[in-house]
């Protein structure tokens, strides 16, 4: 999977001046020593949420940031505002919701039947 790229509403200027962001995909022992991003959550209506657990979140931000196939510096994370850092988190959310079982197959019902679909996205609407 490529790097994912995040386009800051709010360039960052220091020593040289950043408009994006880049990620790289997490593997194996990234996944192992973090664990997941997100619980499915019921939302009330017999349908489930992803909800963000931003430790984890903040934890695989720090280690994904990357410049080409070269680590980039976790600490620019710190300079980001609100809607950049939300940018962040579901790139990082991205990662694991494009490779989840329940998402792929189209189901986000708390029920037992399979065949159930979700007609809205699989993103959090509580923030």
């Amino acid at each position: 999977m490529a790097n994912k790229i995040v386009i800051l509403d709010r360039s960052i200027t220091g020593h040289k001046v950043i408009h994006q962001l880049e990620f790289r995909e997490p593997v194996w022992n990234d996944i192992m020593e973090i664990g997941d991003v997100y619980v499915w959550t019921p939302r009330g209506d017999d349908r489930m949420i992803p909800v963000p657990m931003y430790g984890n979140i903040k934890a695989y931000a720090e280690r994904l940031i990357a410049e080409g196939e070269k680590p980039g510096d976790p600490i620019t994370l710190s300079l980001l505002g609100a809607s950049d850092t939300r940018k962040v988190r579901d790139v990082i959310m991205d990662f694991f919701l494009d490779v989840d079982p329940q998402v792929i197959r189209g189901s986000t019902s708390s029920s037992s039947d399979s065949s159930s679909t979700s007609e809205s996205s699989p993103t959090p609407s509580a923030e």
